[in-house]
């Protein structure tokens, strides 16, 4: 799908974040990027996405993938008067089949008729995880996917991917944890902040 090469990120008149990273993504990896607050994990995300440039090295794309990106929440005072299945229909348009959603594990159907304006950060969370994990992309970009998310959500994540790519198998996700990965075949890139 894509493989970086000796890549690096700085912002304007800024130490670089990191260096000297390579690896490769292809389709059905499960990529997990670790590191500490500040080590350049969501610029990474945010270069792969096409929303930064690395600053150096290079990115060769076997034949460039559409990217579907979920942020990290940070302003949730914002107001839509809409249900989670009124936002997941506009998003997913044709592909949206409420069965498929709550297969995913993450919904309840209960949750399809609640409003955003009435729900919790973690329900928010979980509908934008849903709505990014199905959109029509093939490669998922995660930041921080299980902020939010009480205890026991957090554990149904192994099988949530599990079931992703059984249904997916040639879409790649890589996501942003600080959370150590009890996901099989998952493969880890460490950054540091060692450049600072």
């Amino acid at each position: 799908m894509l493989s970086l090469e000796n890549v690096g990120f700085s912002y304007k008149n800024a130490n670089p974040l990191f260096r000297n990273l390579s690896f490769v993504i292809q389709s059905g990896d499960l990529v997990q990027i670790c590191g500490p607050n500040g080590a350049g994990k969501t610029s990474l995300l945010r270069c792969l996405a096409g929303q930064e440039h690395f600053s150096e090295g290079r990115i060769l794309w076997q034949k460039k993938p559409s990217s579907a990106l979920l942020p990290q929440i940070t302003a949730s005072q914002f107001h839509i008067d809409l249900t989670f299945e009124d936002i997941l229909r506009c998003s997913l348009r044709s592909s949206y089949h409420p069965d498929f959603v709550l297969s995913l594990g993450l919904l309840e159907s209960c949750e399809l008729a609640r409003t955003w304006n009435t729900a919790s950060g973690g329900e928010r969370q979980k509908l934008l995880l849903v709505k990014t994990l199905l959109a029509d992309a093939s490669l998922i970009l995660l930041d921080e996917p299980l902020n939010h998310l009480d205890p026991a959500r957090s554990q149904e994540w192994p099988l949530t991917m599990a079931r992703f790519f059984q249904w997916y198998p040639k879409k790649a996700v890589v996501f942003v944890s600080h959370q150590d990965s009890s996901l099989a075949n998952v493969r880890q890139i460490h950054l540091s902040k060692e450049l600072q």
